[in-house]
């Protein structure tokens, strides 16, 4: 089956009406900022031949990928971390790999789906060097720089620019020894250069619409209110008094109920002006829809796809999990990691996978990127959406039917 190419979808033409501001909500990518630059045309306008809707092997694709992330998550449940260092799904053989640290452990997992591979360190020995390196990170005041368990190398993964990194942090990472490996990238990512003109906005700031969901304990009555979700960042610095509106019509959303831009990258907005405007449907590239059927943590190597303003639908392969982001702050932790093409003005927007029995799943929310124009090396940045609705105390609105 070989490698799959990057998917790059076409995004919608025209302008938005209100009346489907729910719908397009659910799926639109907008930005913060204030510039009016336009994004590269190799973005915003991506040749058909790369096009997830017209790629003849789509269904193949799709419909293995979700075999094996089912297989995935009853594999995952037997894996024990002390023996165990992690799965990811390999396109070249079309199976999962489960990567164990012996050929006892190994002979447990072989089948029609599944290869092993033995590695040299558990998944706790693996934790135990992250931590090592997120001391030394801040040890050394590295305040740029993204660390990650990079399964399919068995190793911990710095990627940083070289002016980030002192002579000092380096040696000190490298001290660390061979489970540590350091990748000098060229950008750095960011979450805070976005552009203007996006979907919601508020007096200082534009941002973009995630995912519907349900709030559990804003409501004093007990019901359960309806709340969107987008990215922490943007309603980082919101007062009491601040109100979103849908950028293109003006229509009142609401405020910030919660938010985490320390830890995670999350935040909600009371969204009861527009309930009746909420819905458990994605609309697709095509401008069909498809139910919204729950949340997933797909598997390294899964195929995953954002949805954004700026650079449009794309797709292209999770890379890391559990990921440490530092930029300039605070450490993003848990984040993931997908060759996935996105740029300023994607923030804020659905991370989901898709199924060839035409079901979404919601994976995240889009947080950052290293902005660039080669979706071989472009870096997504994004918030799983299980730690959000987690800490945020919400409900994924879904498709139960």
């Amino acid at each position: 089956m070989g490698v799959p190419k990057r998917w790059i979808l076409p995004t919608r033409a025209g302008r938005i009406a209100l009346a489907t501001l729910a719908t397009v909500a659910t799926v639109v990518v907008s930005a913060c900022g204030a510039s009016n630059e336009q994004a590269p045309a190799n973005k915003a306008n991506p040749s058909p031949d790369t096009s997830l809707t017209n790629d003849p092997t789509k269904d193949e694709r799709l419909k293995l990928q979700s075999r094996l992330v089912k297989l995935d998550e009853d594999v995952s449940g037997r894996l024990d971390d002390e023996w165990a260092a992690g799965t990811w799904i390999d396109w070249n053989t079309g199976k999962l790999t489960v990567a164990v640290t012996s050929d006892r452990r190994a002979a447990q997992f072989r089948g029609q789906d599944v290869q092993t591979r033995v590695v040299g360190r558990s998944t706790s020995e693996l934790r135990q060097i992250q931590t090592r390196v997120s001391r030394e990170l801040r040890r050394n005041d590295v305040r740029w720089a993204t660390a990650y368990i990079a399964v399919k190398e068995n190793t911990v993964v710095v990627e940083a620019t070289r002016e980030s990194l002192s002579t000092a942090a380096v040696a000190a990472l490298e001290s660390l020894g061979d489970g540590v490996q350091i990748r000098y990238v060229e950008r750095r990512v960011e979450f805070t250069e976005m552009f203007a003109g996006d979907e919601i906005s508020s007096a200082a700031t534009r941002c973009s619409l995630g995912w519907w969901v349900r709030g559990r304990s804003f409501n004093p009555n007990g019901f359960a209110t309806p709340v969107v979700m987008t990215a922490g960042h943007c309603v980082d610095k919101d007062g009491p008094q601040t109100t979103w509106s849908h950028a293109t019509q003006g229509a009142v959303i609401g405020s910030r109920l919660s938010h985490n831009f320390s830890s995670s990258d999350w935040g909600t907005l009371d969204a009861n002006r527009v309930a009746d405007q909420e819905t458990n449907q994605f609309l697709l590239p095509d401008n069909s829809q498809a139910p919204i059927r729950g949340i997933r943590k797909s598997p390294v190597g899964s195929l995953i796809c954002k949805k954004g303003k700026t650079t449009g639908n794309t797709c292209g392969p999770i890379t890391a999990h559990d990921a440490e982001v530092r930029v300039g702050g605070a450490p993003l932790v848990g984040a993931s990691i997908a060759n996935v093409v996105a740029d300023s003005g994607d923030s804020g927007g659905p991370v989901y996978s898709f199924f060839a029995t035409n079901e979404v799943f919601a994976e995240g929310l889009t947080s950052g990127s290293r902005a660039g124009v080669d979706p071989d090396t472009d870096t997504l940045i994004y918030q799983p959406i299980g730690t959000a609705l987690r800490e945020s105390d919400t409900v994924l609105l879904i498709d139960q039917d």
